[in-house]
């Protein structure tokens, strides 16, 4: 649970009608699916007056690491169970205090994403489209150190850390493994989380440095089929 959707919610409950409700929050709830249910709430709840994000979140905020926006609901005069697609005004602010507008939101009704201008989803490709379904590693490793493993053995499978994405789209499995210091995890034989077909490993960083924020490698068949040797030969 994130934080910041409590206090957003019990903001929303508390200011009475026509009331003004303005934070600076992590934008991550404008498309995360996870926030599906916090989008629809908030719609059913008021109205989205404002979005503006903040251009370099570093030079503002020290040691921020997610980027944030500024955001204004209005309180309805009652809870409206099923809300129409709104819009607001949407810009960026920028490291130097200027503001520039960027035209308009769209905010989308039962939790659909909020778009920002500039964003047009028409005509576009899903992963399902394509075939992909998403999904997240299952393992939480400061949680969980009993399962980790610096060695192949029965029972045991290949982590795919981030690190071992490298930027040209290629898998280097033991550079992943050699950075964090385990490269394997035991698991039940059946355990659904397990991935054992051919996919595609997501990199996701939140780091300004890093020329993309999204890397991808793909995990072939070879390498499924020789890491599974590999845990069988080694006891």
């Amino acid at each position: 649970m994130n934080l910041y959707a409590l206090f957003v919610r019990r903001a929303l409950e508390e200011v009475p009608t026509g009331g003004l409700v303005g934070y600076v929050i992590p934008a991550s709830f404008l498309g995360g699916p996870e926030f599906a249910s916090f989008r629809k709430r908030v719609l059913q709840l008021a109205e989205v007056l404002v979005i503006d994000l903040i251009e370099k979140r570093s030079d503002v905020f020290l040691d921020a690491i997610q980027d944030t926006c500024f955001v204004v609901f209005r309180r309805r005069p009652k809870i409206v169970a099923v809300p129409d697609a709104l819009q607001a005004t949407s810009g960026v602010f920028h490291r130097d205090g200027k503001f520039l507008s960027k035209g308009i939101a769209q905010i989308e009704a039962d939790g659909a994403p909020w778009r920002l201008p500039g964003i047009q989803l028409a005509g576009s490709s899903t992963l399902k489209d394509w075939g992909y379904r998403a999904t997240v590693g299952y393992l939480v490793a400061n949680r969980q150190p009993e399962r980790l493993h610096k060695r192949a053995a029965k029972g045991r499978y290949p982590l795919i850390w981030s690190k071992a994405i490298s930027t040209d789209g290629t898998l280097d499995f033991e550079h992943g493994a050699a950075f964090k210091g385990w490269g394997w995890a035991d698991a039940p034989a059946d355990a659904a989380y397990v991935v054992r077909k051919p996919c595609v490993a997501v990199q996701r960083t939140s780091s300004r440095g890093q020329k993309r924020r999204l890397n991808a490698a793909p995990v072939l068949k070879a390498f499924i089929r020789s890491m599974a040797e590999l845990s069988l030969r080694i006891t």
